[in-house]
């Protein structure tokens, strides 16, 4: 089995660089403590039995600039128990952040 020479490598060395950057990036969102949490307000347990309910839910991700509008702006809603709910919108409208 030959090594590769030094000389060989340096072509490829910006490829390598770029790659250690983009790899330092998903570690760090890896790695990242959430920005969210329990305010005064937030109740810490639930009862499902008759459902969920949203009231006057505010809701940005934490990466989004500020000129960006909110995800949620003072959403309410409620999913009864034991009935189908549908949620359905653009990517990035919340979805997966209601479930």
């Amino acid at each position: 089995m030959s090594m590769m020479s030094f000389g060989s490598v340096i072509p490829i060395m910006p490829t390598i660089v770029r790659a250690l950057i983009c790899a330092k990036k998903v570690f760090d969102v890896i790695e990242r403590k959430p920005e969210i949490g329990s305010t005064p307000t937030s109740q810490t347990t639930i009862s499902l039995e008759k459902g969920i309910e949203f009231k006057n839910i505010t809701f940005r991700y934490p990466t989004q600039l500020d000129t960006t509008r909110d995800i949620f702006n003072k959403a309410s809603f409620q999913i009864l128990a034991g009935q189908s709910t549908a949620i359905v919108g653009p990517s990035g409208s919340g979805k997966s952040s209601i479930v």
